[in-house]
């Protein structure tokens, strides 16, 4: 084998351990944070292990049937994940718009008093 045949083999590992690795920790947090952006992003990591085990379990001349459910498959890993990406993408930015003010204003109305001030509701007295 030649060093280029030994570069090739080693990304093909390096890609396997990733997904593996991914698959697994998505796994993890998808069981503590119940989120299904997770689900899906361990969904597609875990075909993407497969895929990248597939070519080395069936060395000979793969047939047009192994092609087509390999490009399937292919892109079925590359919607969950670009939709677990998006989902995941989408809940952080929610997380980081404020919340409104506790005693603000709802929709331009008058504002409910805070809880301890000792202001009673209804006009002021004139005395």
């Amino acid at each position: 084998m030649s060093i280029p045949d030994h570069i090739d083999l080693f990304v093909e590992f390096a890609f396997f351990l990733a997904n593996l690795l991914v698959c697994s920790l998505a796994v993890t947090t998808y069981q503590a944070t119940r989120k299904r952006c997770l689900l899906f992003i361990a969904i597609s990591a875990g075909i993407a292990t497969l895929l990248a085990v597939v070519p080395w379990i069936r060395e000979d001349k793969p047939s047009w049937t192994f092609w087509g459910f390999y490009t399937v498959a292919t892109i079925c890993d590359l919607t969950l994940w670009v939709v677990g990406v998006r989902i995941l993408f989408r809940d952080y930015a929610h997380s980081l718009t404020p919340l409104a003010q506790p005693g603000a204003a709802p929709n331009g109305g008058p504002a409910a008093p805070p809880g301890n001030s000792g202001v009673t509701e209804g006009p002021p007295s004139v005395i």
